[in-house]
């Protein structure tokens, strides 16, 4: 038995359950071959237990079939059951707006969902390796996580499926080791795997993080970068998991969160906890809650309403928080008095929502002379579909809003100014439409569009915008009167 084998053993008997079947995905790469003769090698019962699951993802034409192949053959030779797969992924990724990786991640994942209902699997195996955390680990330190990002991938946990049973695990117990020994591993024992030609193109970030960051931080930096990245997201991932179970033991506090149509958080007991835990507490209530749409950007609103004492905040979808005396609110209805909350993302079509106060349908047009006009409907805006931004929200005022108004060049201007200034009441400010980016605002309804849409006489193709009033449950805002 080779020294991985050795290793390998020792990590299998922690992770894996005694007995029941199991799912194994195989691409065809060195890792998943390399993970799969392992397999085959040190679990007891294997030709019984191992299930092999290849998904073909439509992509890469001959060489996918190559790797299809190469699995059967694999899977034939080790006596193992094997489950094949076939998918659009382009098509998948274009219909659902996401990139070609996230759409063959979301396939993989539903595939091997089913591999298991249907051979009643207590886990799932992946071949992701040590190589694979390090990638993972600076890929979301670029992006800015917290400890749980930057603990990168855990060799245990439920299977990421909104569907999956919660008795089904995704293991991956190659993560301690380097993709070197899986590959001399290969060679010694004369087994054949394909290399994926996707793997080199490095327009994907981790393909340039693995192509050209990491050989530049080893070469000139550090020659055991690789060793000093693994220590770091170890120690990560333990301190990870103290402040998880102290969040969890907070969370229990407030009682059951599922389902549930409303809760309260004390502000002072909630002010003495740590301020790690509180934003991690506030992002566990978010989840357990289902708002949509978390980020960052809107857990610090969320905290700084805490703190502030604000009196209503809009959140995505049909949430509202707000606080009364030393009781933060968080709910599904509005409270007399304050502002409703509404978010609609904005997308090319009619954008139909009941729960929201209006809503806001685009289309894209050709530009004739006439466009270029200045007169336009106050409900309706044209705007240069090349300079359109993308993840727009149509959502009520929030505090710090501003825009570029068109003709005012760079200048920027508060949009408490504006709403002032379009002499909108109180009560019409706090649920007037804007769509924005951020905080940045892009069109006030009824009111001025940002610079940087605007048509100019190179504009060839124009989306045309429209906010039209609801009716939803909160009941509907009327427009300013026009005196």
């Amino acid at each position: 038995m080779s020294t991985l084998s050795t290793q390998f053993k020792e990590k299998l008997h922690k992770l894996l359950p005694t007995r029941g079947a199991l799912v194994v995905g195989v691409s065809g790469g060195a890792d998943s071959v390399a993970l799969l003769y392992l397999l085959a090698q040190l679990v007891p019962a294997a030709a019984t237990r191992l299930r092999v699951v290849h998904v073909h993802h439509g992509l890469r034409g001959k060489a996918a079939d190559r790797d299809l192949s190469l699995v059967v053959r694999h899977s034939q030779k080790l006596n193992l059951q094997y489950q094949l797969y076939y998918s659009d992924v382009a098509k998948i990724a274009k219909k659902k707006g996401v990139s070609v990786e996230a759409a063959g991640r979301l396939v993989r994942h539903d595939c091997f969902l089913d591999a298991a209902r249907v051979s009643k699997a207590r886990a799932v195996l992946l071949a992701h390796h040590q190589d694979d955390q390090i990638e993972t680990f600076l890929l979301h330190l670029m992006r800015g996580a917290g400890p749980t990002g930057l603990s990168a991938m855990q060799a245990n946990r439920a299977f990421p499926h909104p569907d999956a049973p919660q008795s089904l695990r995704l293991i991956r117990p190659l993560l301690e080791i380097p993709k070197r020994e899986l590959e001399h591993f290969l060679r010694k024992y004369k087994i054949a795997w394909h290399q994926d030609q996707s793997n080199l193109n490095t327009t994907f970030t981790r393909n340039r993080i693995r192509h050209h960051l990491l050989p530049l931080l080893e070469k000139e930096y550090n020659p055991q970068i690789r060793t000093c990245l693994a220590r770091s997201y170890e120690i990560l991932a333990r301190e990870d998991e103290l402040l998880t179970k102290q969040t969890e033991r907070a969370l229990r506090k407030l009682g059951k969160l599922q389902q549930a149509k409303q809760i309260k958080i004390n502000r002072t007991w909630f002010q003495r906890l740590p301020q790690a835990i509180q934003f991690r507490l506030l992002a566990r209530v978010w989840e357990s809650l289902c708002i949509p749409q978390k980020s960052a950007q809107h857990l610090n609103r969320l905290h700084k309403a805490i703190q502030g004492g604000h009196v209503g905040l809009s959140l995505p979808g049909v949430w509202f928080a707000w606080t009364r005396g030393e009781t933060l609110h968080l709910a599904k209805r509005r409270p007399k008095g304050a502002s409703p909350g509404f978010a609609l993302p904005v997308r090319q079509g009619p954008g139909k929502n009941p729960k929201c106060l209006y809503g806001v349908e685009s289309k894209s047009i050709s530009v004739p002379k006439q466009v270029r006009k200045k007169n336009r409907r106050p409900t309706e805006i044209l705007v240069d579909a090349k300079k359109w931004p993308s993840a727009l929200q149509l959502r009520p005022y929030q505090s710090g809003d501003w825009m570029r108004p068109l003709g005012m060049g760079k200048s920027k201007k508060l949009i408490k100014k504006i709403l002032s200034e379009m002499k909108l009441t109180n009560v019409q400010k706090k649920s007037w439409p804007l769509l924005a980016k951020g905080s940045e605002i892009i069109w006030v309804y009824r009111g001025p569009i940002s610079e940087r849409v605007k048509i100019t006489a190179t504009t060839k193709k124009a989306l045309k915008i429209r906010i039209f009033p609801q009716t939803p449950e909160q009941g509907r805002i009327d427009p300013p009167s026009k005196k």
